[in-house]
């Protein structure tokens, strides 16, 4: 096992995403990063920046086991994980932690933002096996 540790931002804009030609130097994502610790996968956030990251974790067969942390459930940070490609994949296992304490769950958060009236896959639709966990300070 390695004990290199790599990290790359795919994401770092608030709020909304702005690609372009103006944005090249930064980036035009919004929140993600990837964290390759040994043969560990960590991602924090999933903002648009995790789309292009899905696709290069699914290229490179590095998307069977994934951590994804979350920061907090405002959209700029989860609105790139319905577009997330192992999350479709049978092999994929997401660990998703997040915040506990808001008055929804954070599992309720991610299944409303893929509800039927906004998007045409439910999180259900996801075939890779997630476990959604919600921590708390202590």
């Amino acid at each position: 096992m390695s004990n290199e540790l790599k990290v790359k931002f795919w994401g770092v804009r608030g709020s909304y995403p702005a690609p372009g030609a103006g944005t090249v130097k930064y980036g035009g994502n919004t929140p993600s990063v990837e964290v390759q610790a040994g043969n560990r996968t960590i991602i924090l956030d999933a903002g648009t920046g995790i789309i292009p990251l899905g696709r290069e974790l699914a290229r490179t067969k590095r998307a069977g086991e994934i951590l994804l942390l979350l920061s907090h459930m405002h959209h700029d940070h989860t609105q790139g994980f319905p577009f997330f490609v192992p999350a479709y994949m049978p092999n994929s296992k997401l660990h998703i932690y997040g915040p506990d304490g808001t008055h929804e769950s954070m599992k309720n958060v991610l299944e409303r933002n893929q509800s039927s009236e906004t998007f045409p896959l439910g999180l259900r639709d996801m075939a890779s096996v997630k476990d959604i966990q919600a921590v708390r300070e202590s």
